[in-house]
């Protein structure tokens, strides 16, 4: 909440600012966001193996949850300088992701509990039910220097340098019954929070058409270096038999693509310019999970997190 706090203070500055500043030529923008998120190294138990013929539940593949569309909203403002080809900017991602799954074995068989902590899980150890959700809270800030140049308005190319910073919180409740929990639910309950900082560089390339559209297609990437506050406890029936407590210092990277159709109108009186946007993302995150799971299992190898879907934008221009 406070991360949606600040941004939300730094877009009413800088807007506040371009209202006291008539010089400059100030678009704002809002567009709504659908989209799915996409996190590796989720997945909760193992496919059914037979209780009379198997001692290791461990060697069938891993079942992930089901991840979710969700809206979302991204603000810009972006204030271009007088006879300069030069404009400052901030962007202001805000997106919730989520995830889930419930499963059950068929009779006589069971499943590994992927998620436990418990040191003293071993691989014979199973469970016939299970359920599982994830959620996600994103908030990413861009503060951009952008500039754009044009050949024959037929063709624009826009640059960007700047500083992303980003805040990820995760939790994960899982619940694991039957089998090896017969005495009773193992609750597994996790959380990380992240927050990153660094460099940002980017292009979006423009082509104008006739009938005032025009299409774009770019990217960028980033490199952080991020905190990471990662919290872990397993309670079977009341009793906490496991927990793990980690503030790990990590260098992250993403990358970010984006194409779309453009259309705008200009308002003769008052002088203004109405543009719209629809269009598709997708946003990778390197490394994003840092969540430990079951120590016979080993830590998972694709742990990255990505955000991708489409959107629609009103931009004023005035």
């Amino acid at each position: 909440m406070l991360k949606r706090l600040y941004a939300c203070k730094i877009f009413l500055f800088l807007t506040t600012l371009a209202a006291n500043s008539p010089e400059l030529t100030t678009y704002l923008s809002g567009s709504l966001l659908y989209w799915q998120s996409h996190e590796g190294g989720l997945s909760f138990v193992t496919q059914p193996s037979s209780v009379f013929t198997t001692t290791d539940y461990t060697t069938t593949s891993l079942v992930g949850p089901n991840f979710a569309w969700k809206p979302g909203f991204r603000l810009t403002a972006d204030f271009a300088f007088p006879c300069s080809d030069w404009a400052l900017g901030m962007h202001w991602i805000c997106y919730n992701g989520s995830a889930a799954k419930s499963v059950a074995a068929p009779s006589f068989e069971g499943m590994f509990p992927a998620l436990s902590i418990n040191e003293g899980t071993l691989v014979g150890d199973f469970a016939t039910g299970a359920n599982m959700t994830w959620k996600l809270k994103s908030n990413i800030l861009d503060l951009l220097a952008e500039t754009t140049a044009s050949w024959k308005d037929r063709f624009a190319l826009g640059a960007m340098l700047g500083l992303r910073s980003a805040w990820f919180y995760q939790s994960i409740h899982t619940t694991y019954h039957g089998g090896s929990f017969n005495a009773g639910p193992d609750l597994v309950e996790m959380k990380s929070h992240f927050y990153g900082i660094g460099p940002r560089v980017g292009l979006v390339p423009i082509a104008f058409l006739p009938c005032n559209f025009s299409l774009y297609a770019g990217g960028g990437a980033s490199f952080f270096y991020g905190f990471f506050s990662v919290k872990e406890s397993e309670d079977f029936v009341g009793v906490e038999v496991g927990s793990i407590h980690r503030s790990p210092q990590r260098f992250r990277w993403n990358g970010d693509a984006k194409a779309g159709l453009l259309w705008s109108y200009n308002f003769r009186d008052p002088c203004l310019t109405l543009i719209l946007d629809v269009g598709g993302d997708y946003l990778f995150f390197n490394r994003q999970n840092a969540f430990r799971r079951a120590e016979v299992l080993g830590n998972p190898h694709k742990t990255d997190l990505s955000l991708y879907g489409v959107h629609g934008s009103l931009c004023l221009q005035f």
